[in-house]
């Protein structure tokens, strides 16, 4: 959050989202599921992302399931290498956290 409240003064133009290892974001830990959101909260991340004053891209690589498809959703743009790795996370029978992934999905996808 400190980083994207700094980009938004300085002489970027865009803001890249890049994630480090073998996926884009896998979502949520579900070790944590039945405890207190730890700080931020995910739709205070996905709110910066949407109201960001310059434009937010997704580097999406590997898989992006669940909170990732919806973090990838709350940016502008979105670049993947692979079309088939980003999806809502059907396996957990529920939608991402942040409940905008259905409401998106369908913007992105009519």
């Amino acid at each position: 959050m400190h980083a994207m409240a700094a980009a938004q003064s300085d002489s970027s133009q865009a803001l890249v989202l890049l994630c480090a290892g073998r996926t884009f974001i896998a979502g949520a830990d579900i070790t944590e599921f039945g405890k207190p959101p730890p700080a931020p909260l995910f739709e205070d991340v996905l709110e910066r992302l949407e109201t960001s004053k310059k434009p937010v891209v997704a580097a999406i690589h590997g898989m992006a399931p669940g909170g990732g498809f919806e973090t990838a959703l709350a940016c502008e743009f979105r670049d993947a290498l692979d079309e088939d790795n980003w999806q809502p996370a059907p396996s957990l029978e529920r939608l991402a956290m942040a409940g905008k992934s259905f409401e998106k999905y369908h913007r992105v996808h009519p």
